[in-house]
């Protein structure tokens, strides 16, 4: 919130703590050369190639930079307002088709038992269409039966398409005599975690890092940033994207459309934040030094308040 504090006493009085001649100085300071970041500012964040178009061409007088030429770092005005969903990847899973690559996956022993007496599941993902099949079995050695005369002539009859790849882990329900003499009986190929290739590690950052991630319209409003900070967490368990601590509304979020600050943390973010100018005071100036201009002071609400009486401004 700005307050507009008109100066009713003559230009040496005390302006809620700070004197309104030094304020004046200090903003008269900030005219002509200045870093990268500052003209971004004065520019009203204008985006880097433009500022560097400005002054390779000379197109605004008094345009004057300080230093070389270099990148202007994370704004965090712009990471808030100026964020845009990010784009789909053309690319696809390797399964082009139903049955082309089945993952396969035995989990238990359960502490408690089933009503029929089962404690472990087999869990089957078709990669193409990510339909699910569970199994309840009463032990590991069930396995090979389930896959090859339940789970396997009833998928091929309802899809229309034969089994290609299976893929496991190493345990010994799948790497068994029976089950892999089957499968190569049938022509089925067998994979064994990880297969062909290293893990990817593209989708890691550093955990606990401070992000900015993309709030979409339908959960925002009008006039609220489209960029909300979060907390990094790590990636999101059953979705392609990660998982976020949301500061404005302290929930878990997941988002695909997340820039991440890999070196600033929440300590910092958070003392940064806290060092950001307090309530903003525009201070008409026609009766401190220069007519018809403006300065602007940051003075916290306690200050402002404690300072009326003495400095002898009314507040509209």
């Amino acid at each position: 919130m700005f307050k507009k504090v008109q100066q009713q006493q003559t230009h040496g009085e005390v302006l809620a703590g700070v004197d309104a001649s030094a304020a004046w100085a200090k903003a008269s300071s900030r005219s002509g050369e200045a870093d990268w970041e500052t003209w971004h500012e004065r520019l009203r964040h204008v985006n880097f190639p433009m500022l560097q178009k400005l002054v390779k061409d000379g197109s605004l007088k008094g345009l004057e930079v300080k230093g070389g030429l270099k990148e202007i770092g994370s704004c965090p005005t712009c990471l808030e307002t100026k964020f845009s969903k990010f784009p789909f990847n053309s690319t696809t899973g390797p399964a082009k088709t139903p049955l082309a690559l089945v993952h396969m996956d035995v989990v238990g022993p359960t502490r408690a038992p089933s009503l029929s007496g089962s404690r472990y599941f087999l869990t089957i993902v078709d990669d193409h269409t990510r339909a699910v099949w569970v199994y309840p079995l009463k032990s590991k050695g069930e396995v090979a039966a389930a896959v090859l005369k339940e789970w396997m002539p009833r998928a091929q009859r309802e899809c229309g398409h034969k089994v290609k790849v299976i893929r496991s882990d190493n345990g010994g329900e799948f790497i068994g005599a029976d089950f892999e003499g089957e499968l190569k009986r049938k022509g089925i190929q067998h994979q064994l975690t990880w297969y062909g290739s290293a893990p990817a590690v593209n989708m890691l950052r550093a955990f606990g890092c401070m992000v900015v991630f993309h709030v979409p319209k339908e959960k925002r409003g009008k006039l609220e940033a489209s960029g909300r900070w979060g907390v990094h967490l790590g990636i999101a368990k059953d979705h392609k994207g990660w998982l976020l601590w949301d500061l404005t509304t302290q929930k878990l979020t997941v988002s695909r459309d997340v820039k991440f600050l890999e070196s600033l943390y929440y300590k910092e973010w958070k003392q940064q934040q806290q060092k950001l100018p307090s309530t903003p005071l525009i201070v008409e100036a026609d009766e401190v030094q220069h007519p018809s201009r403006q300065v602007e002071v940051a003075v916290s609400e306690e200050e402002m308040s404690g300072g009326m009486k003495l400095a002898g401004m009314s507040v509209h």
